[in-house]
């Protein structure tokens, strides 16, 4: 992958009282012994043995200041479009997606028939992450979570939200070394905490994870058997739809309303196709517009900057499968990079015609 970098895979909605209930400012200022007590009384209440938290927690002690947090390629506003796709869907990485691909190919349509997500969406995905798990991480999980439950700077709500989810990602750690997932302690992960090919977090990892070999464990750190489900469940139970396309690329007409286009999943404008259509957006094949009145689909530019106003071209109008890759890593270059990189990981295999696309753009791509 590019660098290691957080997915933000869990729910916030409801995040313990200990976690949630302190103000901006004690957050901000709490030191990192006091994020260790506060993870540890949270991790014993939940059940955690004191022998497990005596031995994740022994000697535990910030990592290097981080520096990466605000400054991954898929937020950045510096980057295009173009060359966050370029750097990732490579030539040699869509070859080494097919024939991973080929290698798995019948673990991989088990895993289609079962939840509806095509064997080259996974691909995409393990080679964005980890290309395949080459690229991990270097850096022990609970000391980087608890590091960044002290460092994520700010004062506003979404600052808040994510120290509080480094520290519950912290506690979730812990059960999973009480469950017997020792890799916890003794394998690396990523910056944020994320862990092997699939680069989960630890709530993801109890929540998501499949045992696909049913060996009696999870093995999310070297077990394609169980990396591979894992990664389906996941966009299965994110909203995943088995045959449904991920979007089409669209043109907007002159003074169209560029309100309407959002750059975060928070602040959707989302209508139906005839809906767009009433507005001049049409399709850029020149085909009539999608007649489905029951979908409600959102307008997405990645270069688009809302503070400014300024965007250049392309545009997509994008469905329910395009929002599930979103749940993954929440920035719009990456769930295009994803969709489109797949359906030329797909492009004369045999899962291609079962999955219905945006047809993919010429790489490099040039836009």
């Amino acid at each position: 992958m590019t660098t290691t970098r957080l997915r933000v895979l869990m729910t916030l909605a409801s995040l313990p009282l200990l976690l949630a209930g302190q103000s901006a400012g004690a957050m901000v200022s709490d030191s990192f012994e006091s994020i260790v007590r506060a993870v540890r009384d949270e991790a014993s209440r939940r059940g955690v043995s004191t022998q497990t938290l005596d031995r994740a927690l022994a000697g535990v002690q910030p990592l290097a200041v981080q520096t990466f947090e605000n400054n991954q390629p898929e937020r950045s506003r510096q980057i295009t479009f173009a060359q966050y796709y370029n750097q990732r869907a490579t030539p040699a990485a869509i070859e080494k997606g097919r024939k991973f691909m080929r290698d798995h190919a019948r673990q991989l349509a088990l895993i289609e028939q079962d939840t509806g997500v095509p064997p080259a969406i996974i691909m995409a995905i393990l080679s964005i992450e980890s290309n395949f798990g080459v690229v991990t991480g270097d850096q022990k999980v609970i000391p980087a979570l608890l590091t960044l439950a002290r460092d994520v700077q700010g004062n506003d709500r979404r600052a808040q939200e994510r120290r509080a989810m480094f520290r519950e990602e912290a506690v979730q750690a812990l059960m999973l070394v009480d469950e017997g997932y020792d890799e916890i302690l003794t394998r690396q992960g990523s910056w944020a905490g994320a862990v092997g090919p699939a680069q989960f977090m630890p709530s993801a990892i109890r929540r998501y994870a499949v045992d696909g070999d049913s060996d009696g464990k999870k093995d999310m750190w070297s077990d394609y058997d169980d990396v591979l489900p894992s990664v389906a469940n996941f966009l299965k139970e994110k909203g995943w739809r088995s045959g449904q396309r991920w979007g089409y690329k669209v043109l907007l007409p002159e003074g169209f309303n560029k309100g309407l286009l959002t750059d975060t999943l928070r602040e959707q404008h989302n209508k139906t196709p005839q809906e767009w259509a009433a507005l001049g957006v049409h399709l850029e094949n020149g085909e009539a517009m999608p007649s489905d009145s029951a979908m409600h689909v959102m307008l997405i530019a990645p270069n688009f900057n809302k503070q400014t106003g300024e965007f250049r071209g392309p545009v997509y109008m994008v469905y329910d499968n395009f929002r599930a890759v979103m749940e993954y890593n929440k920035s719009y270059k990456y769930a295009l990079t994803v969709l489109q990189m797949a359906d030329i990981i797909a492009k004369q295999s045999r899962s291609s015609a079962a999955m219905p696309a945006v047809p993919p753009s010429p790489a490099p791509y040039n836009q």
